[in-house]
């Protein structure tokens, strides 16, 4: 236990304090660090002119995570090791750090050194005269670190709930506003309808750029009172909220070499509630939309103009290179690969192109035939062997759950007293450590739950694509079949040597 003392002159003078150094640091993170810096400075001046003891007031912005990093604290602990400070002052504990192993790490450097802590927050002096520093401030940083936890994930667990409920997490986007009451976003209708005329101009064929020009002809305005950029349109026309759903944690920020960057989340993670809220555009449209966007960051202009059925599927047998599609009169035709010694400019590859006007017709034949031999592999695959994995994932979740309450219990008793922080550390930790085993067993369980299903499932899936193909594909849009055909196929792969050569051809449905 530390010896702990009011934190008065006559106690300061009776440990003959006469060198002290108030510490005041700001996280990086906080919206208004230099303000939050000048209120701490004006509460460390307020408390130690009266003093009359010699001070001085060392400053930084830093991080709160690893305090290796902060230049001006490992300058005050160098001059403790010199034996130039008797004490640090500081507004409250966190500002050296809310994590539980620098505190512990912090505190007996101090001890070591004779240095005593002047905690502001407190009116403590913590003096570590002999005893070990294992419990007052070490147990106050653990609860401080534990209660920031415990509120994060309760505040996440409450966004998560609210999502799942279909309800907007957000307050105003353009075309729509939330209810307060009922949470749920609501249309604003002169908003809506130029959020509609986005969509019909990006069917008619209307690049992004030219939308925005438009709109912004018409002396329609952003939410800020700005014009519209081609980027705000395409956020605009990929935003699922327009269709009526709501989408919850398909980013998070997390740290990269000491940076907060944003990162996608895997689909899996996401909370997706359909027709959570009133629609502007109809599923059907937005799909739509989504469809020509995909293909508009695939393409050039000359290249969607030129797109053909065929185009993007064949590949060289010999060196795995895509070959070009052209078409001449009403003929359709593979150009020979292009492949060049880069040294010398010369073609190396002697693959010959070819004639595929009729080819279709033939693929057509080849996926009635693939179809069939799906169903009969179909038929003729063993059953998985029985295991309810739904039942062992729901009473794993519920484990889980029973854990995390329980935590909440330990933080109940340890505010009545009832818990010691010794008693609650302990009890803390193995329950943490239960919940990550929990955790990684469940992430488990899920895999094999898709090992299992997958074959059936992608085999079932593969047969809905191609009756899709087939039940679409005569059709003259050749943009949409170069898409049918691009959802079933891997690659073509074509093999001719010479211009009377043979002809090969492999297809590699996915």
């Amino acid at each position: 236990m530390q010896d702990l003392m009011e934190l008065t002159k006559e106690n300061l003078l009776k440990l003959g304090i006469m060198n002290i150094v108030a510490y005041s640091r700001k996280s990086r993170q906080d919206k208004n660090p230099e303000e939050t810096m000048i209120k701490h400075k004006q509460d460390l001046m307020d408390f130690l002119n009266p003093l009359g003891i010699k001070y001085k007031i060392k400053e930084e912005i830093g991080s709160s995570e690893d305090i290796s990093s902060r230049i001006v604290l490992s300058e005050i602990l160098e001059k403790s090791e010199e034996e130039k400070i008797d004490a640090i002052c500081y507004v409250n504990q966190s500002r050296l750090s809310r994590s539980v192993g620098d505190i512990n790490r912090l505190f007996k450097f101090f001890k070591a050194n004779n240095v005593v802590c002047l905690d502001l927050d407190k009116r403590i002096i913590r003096t570590f005269s002999g005893q070990a520093v294992d419990d007052d401030a070490f147990m106050q940083s653990v609860l401080d670190e534990a209660y920031i936890r415990q509120a994060k994930k309760v505040l996440n667990q409450g966004r998560r709930r609210s999502a799942q409920n279909g309800n907007s997490l957000i307050a105003r986007m353009y075309g729509y506003e939330r209810n307060s009451e009922t949470k749920k976003l609501h249309i604003v209708e002169d908003e809506a309808e130029v959020v509609r005329k986005m969509y019909q101009m990006c069917l008619e064929g209307v690049g992004t750029k030219k939308i925005a020009n438009y709109i912004n002809s018409k002396g329609y305005r952003s939410i800020n009172g700005n014009e519209f950029t081609y980027k705000q349109v395409w956020s605009v026309l990929i935003n699922e909220k327009y269709k009526g759903w709501n989408i919850w944690n398909k980013e998070s920020w997390t740290k990269v070499d000491g940076k907060w960057t944003v990162k996608k989340n895997d689909v899996s993670k996401w909370i997706i509630v359909k027709d959570s809220h009133e629609a502007i555009i109809d599923s059907n449209t937005w799909d739509k939309v989504a469809e020509v966007l995909r293909e508009k960051g695939k393409l050039s202009p000359k290249q969607r103009n030129n797109l053909t059925w065929a185009s993007g599927l064949f590949t060289c047998a010999k060196c795995d290179r895509t070959l070009t599609i052209f078409k001449r009169k009403d003929s359709l035709y593979l150009r020979a690969c292009q492949k060049q010694d880069l040294s010398t400019g010369q073609r190396v590859c002697n693959v010959s192109g070819g004639v595929i006007t009729d080819f279709e017709v033939k693929l057509i034949n080849d996926l009635k035939k693939y179809k069939v031999e799906i169903k009969n592999e179909l038929k003729n695959m063993k059953p998985p062997k029985s295991r309810d994995f739904k039942t062992e994932i729901k009473k794993m979740q519920k484990d889980i759950e029973s854990i995390e309450s329980q935590m909440d219990t330990l933080m109940d008793l340890l505010e009545k007293g009832i818990y010691t922080p010794k008693m609650f550390s302990s009890r803390y930790k193995k329950h943490e450590e239960s919940i990550k085993q929990l955790e990684e067993q469940l992430e488990k369980i899920k895999e094999e739950e898709i090992k299992q299903i997958s074959p059936v499932g992608q085999m079932k899936n593969t047969i809905d694509q191609i009756d899709n193909v087939l039940d679409n594909i005569r059709n003259d849009d050749e943009s949409k079949r170069n898409l049918l055909w691009k959802s079933i196929i891997d690659t073509i792969v074509w093999d001719k040597e010479g211009r009377n050569g043979e002809v090969n051809i492999e297809v590699i449905f996915k």
